[in-house]
C-alpha cells in the first residue's frame, strides 16, 4: 500500500495549466478474502439450513471488518436480503 501511496503522491499533470493535488492516503488494510473461509463456509451451512442460499460478492469501501479481520478477528458483518 506504501508503495501505491507513494505512486499516487507522485502524479505529475501532463496538461499544460493542469494541477495535481493528492491528500489523505489508506487507512485501512485491504481486505483478504481467504482470511475467513471457514466462516463464510460456516455461515452457509447454516443457511442451507434454513433454506437459503447465502452467496458472495465484491463490493467497493471500507470498513472496520478489514481492522478486525488484520488482527485476526473474523466475523461477517453485511448480510443482503432479497
Amino acid at each position: 500500500m506504501q508503495r501505491i501511496e507513494k505512486k499516487l503522491h507522485a502524479l505529475k499533470p501532463i496538461s499544460l495549466g493542469a494541477k495535481v493535488e493528492v491528500h489523505g492516503g489508506f487507512n485501512r488494510p485491504p481486505w483478504n478474502e481467504n482470511t475467513a473461509p471457514a466462516l463464510f463456509k460456516r455461515a452457509a451451512q447454516l443457511g442451507k439450513e434454513m433454506g437459503l442460499t447465502i452467496g458472495e460478492a465484491t463490493a467497493g469501501g471500507g470498513s472496520d471488518g478489514n481492522l478486525t479481520a488484520a488482527l485476526g478477528i473474523l466475523r461477517h458483518w453485511t448480510v443482503w436480503a432479497r
